[in-house]
This record gives C-alpha cells, structure tokens and sequence, in this order.
C-alpha cells in the first residue's frame, strides 16, 4: 500500500511540474520576432500612450517623439502576444489608467499588421477593461487574449460592464485618429 501511494504522489508531482513546464503560446518574449519586445512596446505605447503635450494624434509618430514614448512605455506591460499564420498581430497589455491618482492599470487588446519595413499599420484597440487590480487583469486577460484570436473580438464580453469600459454606446475607437473618441449623440 506505501508503494501505491508513493508511486501515485510521484505522478502527481511529475504530472505537476510537466504542466508547469508547458511554455505559454502567447508568451512575447517567444512571440515577438521582428523587434526586440522592448522596441515593438515603444512602438505600441506610441499608439497608445498619452501624446507629449500640444501634440496632435497626426504627428504622434513623428522621431522627435520617439524618446518621450520610449520612457512611457516603461508604464505598460505586454502580457500576452500572438501572430497569426496570415500575419495579423494581437497583443493584451497593461496600460496606467489617465487621470487617476496613484499606480492603477486598466488593460487594452488590439491588433496590427506591419508593413515590409517591419513597422506597424493598421493599429487597432478592440477593447480596454475597466481600472482593476493588475492580477485580477492578468487572469482574466487569457480568457480575453484567446477570445480575441478566435473570433477577432470579445463580443462574449462587450456587455460585461463590470470588466470592459470600451468599447460602449457613447466610446468608440477611430483607426483614423488612433483613439478613443465619443459619438455624437
């Protein structure tokens, strides 16, 4: 009987530290393979980082701004990354939230597509949570992560207002301008 039940307590353990092994699919530092991560999140907090003051969303990609996002996106987070076979990049992030007081995250999945020089077009959020503690954000980020892959949006969650701020009836976002904007009611 000892032996039955250290040869089960062995599995268990093996079995555990197999699955614990398993990489994550959607890991950037696996995933990203056109830039360095840090790069590719200096790219993405041009898009969705706070413009420098006095400085209109057509000229946020211009150099002279490269260095003010470099130094903002150390505030973001890029938990989970994808490429799919046709090229389509997704990415969930942690994001600080504007206009709120202490360290506070809310998160942003999006999608791009890059051009033959490896720059991002296309730019696209599909959605921003609600301000919430960053481990309540990287667990249910998965689940909003896989959804997004598998039908190119989270419709299933749009009207969890209790976890997805953006988009809403009166929020929308502009690929134009490359931010959120409100309609017009």
């Amino acid at each position: 009987m000892a032996k039955l039940l250290t040869f089960i307590l062995v599995a268990l353990t093996i079995g555990i530290l197999l699955s614990s092994c398993t990489p994550n699919p959607y890991n950037p530092k696996t995933n990203v393979k056109h830039t360095s991560v840090d790069s590719l999140m200096v790219d993405l907090t041009t898009f969705m980082g706070k413009r420098p003051k006095g400085v209109k969303p057509s000229d946020r990609h211009n150099p002279k701004f490269r260095e003010y996002y470099k130094d903002l996106s150390s505030e973001f987070s890029l938990i989970f990354y994808y490429v799919t076979p046709d090229d389509l990049h997704y990415f969930y992030a942690l994001r600080p939230a504007r206009n709120h007081t202490g360290k506070v995250n809310r998160a942003v999945g999006g999608r791009f597509s890059l051009n033959n020089e490896g720059r991002i077009i296309q730019f696209e959020e599909l959605f921003n949570t609600r301000i919430l503690p960053e481990a309540e954000l990287k667990e249910i980020g998965l689940e909003l992560f896989r959804e997004m892959i598998q039908t190119g949006g989270i419709q299933k969650f749009i009207s969890n207002k209790q976890l997805i701020e953006w988009p809403d009836s009166r929020t929308v976002y502009d690929g134009e301008l490359n931010e959120w904007v409100y309609v017009n009611d």
